[in-house]
């Protein structure tokens, strides 16, 4: 698994389009940063990728006349729904939509394109992180982010370590996950290829070190060693006296 976000338009295209602008960096990724993790999160429009969370945005016009189909993504573990609100629409949810939202386990947030980017920008300089107790009253930018940083992404890095540990853990992450595409087989050998220039700039203890580790998640994907370990725990086992 990757951690792919699938971000569903509802009736019009265009503010889906505009809210991929104003959320990404290059059109396709999420960076998320918080004091415990970093990761990077990937627009996909494909659901059948087994996203980790959905994201449907719609007009509120399109939103309130009828709920998308939840059932394709109860395997998500965050369900949102962006009801953009254009002059003269009414900020309250309509009962069909609350019970949508109780029923499907998901979120409804009121979001205004005139004011998302600012908000989410805001929120990633640290202005904007959540201090209120309604949340109902926090920027839509806040509640969006606050809510993508709730899921646990599977490829992610500890806060606080060294950038070339947090590397090789995302590496081993990347390795670790399953992929049919092999996206992430890719992007770990990129970022194998980023360390191998790196780690000989090193000091002796830490070039070791790190030349080791990476050696060592590779190995360990491409199931090297394991031969030797069976052979060790079979001869351990006809040492053993019969019982």
């Amino acid at each position: 698994m990757s951690n792919k976000l699938c971000i569903i338009p509802i009736g019009d295209y265009a503010p889906m389009q505009d809210f991929i602008t104003a959320i990404t960096t290059d059109g396709e990724t999420i960076p998320i940063k918080n004091k415990y993790f970093e990761c990077e999160i990937k627009v996909d429009m494909n659901y059948k990728n087994k996203p980790v969370a959905v994201i449907w945005v719609g007009f509120a016009r399109f939103v309130d006349m009828m709920p998308p189909n939840a059932e394709k993504f109860q395997d998500c573990e965050l369900r949102l729904i962006l009801r953009v609100l254009e002059d003269g629409d009414q900020e309250e949810v309509p009962a069909k939509i609350s019970d949508w939202e109780v029923e499907s386990m998901a979120e409804v947030i009121n979001i205004r394109m005139s004011t998302i980017e600012e908000e989410l920008k805001n929120f990633r300089s640290g202005k904007a992180r959540s201090s209120l107790l309604d949340e109902e009253q926090q920027p839509a930018g806040t509640r969006i982010m606050e809510s993508l940083e709730l899921v646990d992404w599977p490829i992610k890095m500890s806060a606080g370590k060294p950038r070339m540990e947090q590397r090789i853990e995302q590496m081993v992450a990347l390795l670790k996950s399953n992929d049919p595409e092999c996206e992430n087989f890719d992007q770990a050998l990129s970022i194998m290829m980023e360390l191998k220039d790196q780690i000989p700039k090193l000091p002796d203890a830490e070039r070791h070190k790190y030349a080791a580790a990476v050696a060592l998640a590779f190995g360990e994907m491409l199931g090297v060693g394991d031969e030797e370990e069976e052979q060790a725990e079979e001869g351990a086992a006809a040492q053993e006296p019969n019982q």
